[in-house]
């Protein structure tokens, strides 16, 4: 079809001469809502900051989105700094939710994807899921903090930052992509995820959270149990991920072993 075609997560991605096209299997209602979600949510970004994204459109004719390509390659775009992803989160965030249209995470989403996912887990045995002992250990440790969030804002939230979402463009400014599922839910949820993700990045993270909050007591004053509890959420999250589409490769058996070695630690 084109120069370079690979699938990632059931989306394909066509690598053509200077635009990337990321698209969707026709007649898949999951991912077609999340092409659209996509596009929904890079309009809305556009409007506030698209210095921050790569400049898009919708190709209906592929089901799909056109995204000029980014050079994403280490050796080539450089080291993404901590500063820099927060300096974008931050941007993003500025984002208008008030009738944005983007689905919306409440607490009562979050314990419930919680709590489901750990039941899978223990309906999987010792072996591929968690016991009995360690679910009802961890739903009750979950369900002790989680409230915390209420005391923060709703906030755009991108859902998957990390370093490989970046790239940079030919002038070299830095943009972030991977849109499709991004929502409407905690302040400190892409912070938090970024901290799972990339550990050390935890205390600059934090550091630049307690500034930010300085002037509101009660956040400030919930934030360290805020930020444990949705580590913990992701870290459930990426167990239930690695058992639920295990491809049976080494990644997912070595990144569901690390999973559970934090929860025990926790």
């Amino acid at each position: 079809m084109g120069r370079s075609e690979r699938s990632s997560h059931n989306f394909t991605i066509y690598r053509g001469e200077g635009i990337v096209v990321k698209y969707a299997p026709r007649n898949d209602r999951s991912f077609d809502g999340r092409i659209r979600n996509e596009l929904h949510a890079l309009g809305l970004i556009q409007a506030s900051h698209p210095d921050v994204i790569p400049t898009f459109r919708p190709r209906p004719d592929m089901n799909g989105i056109e995204l000029k390509r980014l050079e994403t390659r280490r050796r080539k775009r450089g080291k993404v700094s901590t500063d820099q992803i927060i300096e974008v989160v931050e941007a993003l965030q500025e984002t208008p939710i008030e009738d944005s249209g983007l689905p919306r995470v409440q607490l009562s989403g979050y314990v419930r994807g919680t709590i489901e996912r750990l039941n899978y887990l223990q309906s999987q045995g010792r072996v591929r899921g968690f016991t009995k002992k360690e679910v009802e250990r961890l739903k009750k440790k979950y369900l002790k903090s989680i409230g915390v969030l209420e005391y923060f804002s709703p906030a755009f939230v991108h859902t998957d930052v990390q370093r490989r979402h970046f790239g940079k463009d030919k002038d070299g400014n830095l943009k972030i992509f991977d849109f499709d599922q991004a929502h409407v839910g905690s302040e400190l949820e892409d912070f938090a995820w970024l901290m799972v993700r990339h550990p050390r990045s935890a205390k600059k993270i934090k550091a630049h959270l307690k500034q930010k909050l300085a002037r509101s007591h009660y956040k400030l004053a919930h934030l360290e149990e805020a930020l444990e509890v949705l580590k913990l959420h992701f870290t459930i999250k990426g167990c239930y991920d690695r058992t639920y589409q295990s491809r049976g490769r080494l990644f997912d058996t070595a990144s569901k072993a690390y999973g559970r070695l934090l929860l025990h630690r926790k």
